[in-house]
């Protein structure tokens, strides 16, 4: 219920955010660009110059350090915001975000959600909303990976990833289709750990572990094994 709730929120400001955009950027309706897989939408040290909305597709967010090791922070899909954290505090951006399956992604230009922040006390009310859920999403991520055993902390990745791929446009399916290695970075475990991992849960027939999707077959089974409260 949770989450339903948050992306209600995001949905609610990108609709405010649309229908101020023709009259703030003085333009014609906003459209999504087509990211491919592979291809970055904003660069770690760029300056915002905006906020991005996916539309459909999956984007990682991922930070690197001085010695260019990749840290993937999390993957995020369709009805989420990006960069706006950079954007609000006029940081250079701190992270990378790459399009890690083909993407459509709508920017809206920084003049256009700074305006519509200052006279719309609702929606700032709604942005606000937005950073508390996020800051609390990252108090649990932090809690499970400290807290969780590895095959728990899978089982609890998969639950999500499965309910965030809801209906995939392209696939017309909720199969997660995201590269492998990228899902280890997320719970701190190596590439080879998370492949052990899939391989019991396929042998006990709580998933489908595919070469390019994984199919959950079980979710009672996997929710008994991520030790989540229901």
């Amino acid at each position: 219920m949770e989450q339903l709730k948050n992306k209600d929120i995001l949905r609610e400001l990108f609709e405010r955010l649309t229908a101020s955009y023709a009259e703030l950027a003085n333009s014609g309706p906003l459209t999504a660009k087509k990211y491919r897989k592979g291809q970055t939408i904003f660069m770690q040290g760029d300056i915002p110059k905006g906020v991005h909305y996916i539309k459909s597709g999956w984007v990682k967010i991922s930070k690197v350090d001085g010695n260019g090791n990749e840290k993937v922070l999390r993957l995020v899909t369709k009805n989420q915001f990006i960069g706006h954290l950079s954007l609000i505090k006029k940081w250079d951006y701190l992270t990378i975000a790459l399009a890690v399956t083909d993407c459509e992604v709508f920017f809206i230009a920084k003049q256009v959600f700074f305006e519509l922040l200052e006279k719309d006390n609702s929606f700032a009310s709604l942005v606000i909303e937005m950073l508390a859920d996020e800051l609390a999403e990252t108090e649990t991520h932090v809690d499970t990976l400290l807290s969780k055993n590895v095959q728990e902390r899978i089982s609890n990745l998969l639950l999500g990833l499965e309910q965030s791929s809801d209906r995939n446009p392209t696939f017309n399916d909720s199969l997660i289709r995201l590269p492998k290695k990228d899902l280890a970075a997320i719970i701190n475990i190596t590439p080879e750990t998370l492949s052990r991992h899939l391989k019991v849960l396929d042998d006990e027939g709580l998933i489908g572990n595919n070469k390019d999707h994984i199919e959950l077959l079980n979710r009672k089974g996997l929710f008994k094994k991520s030790n989540l409260v229901d």
